[in-house]
């Protein structure tokens, strides 16, 4: 199941992602998934573009994709693949679902 941008509200001061069905799916206002994570102190989970949840044959992960931008040192032009931001999908953690 893949959630996208305007399904995902992140409260990065309590480490929480409300995840969200889409707007024709809902039942009630409070169809959402309301989950916890915690992060290695060297990761700042920001600019999320989606949420993937996976099942692994025990439980279910929470992978999170987020847009980076990494910077190239001599790039050869502005309008090269080098210079265009790219997403990258962080490492898994714990998170726990409510």
């Amino acid at each position: 199941m893949t959630w996208k941008q305007n399904g995902i509200k992140h409260d990065s001061k309590h480490n929480q992602l409300r995840l969200s069905k889409g707007f024709n799916l809902k039942n009630h206002r409070s169809d959402f998934i309301l989950c916890e994570y915690e992060t290695r102190p060297d990761v700042a989970v920001e600019n999320i573009q989606q949420v993937r949840a996976v099942w692994n044959g025990d439980h279910w992960e929470l992978h999170l994709v987020c847009k980076v931008e990494i910077p190239v040192e001599d790039a050869p032009g502005d309008n090269t693949a080098w210079n265009r931001p790219r997403h990258q999908e962080l490492p898994r953690h714990r998170l726990r679902c409510r």
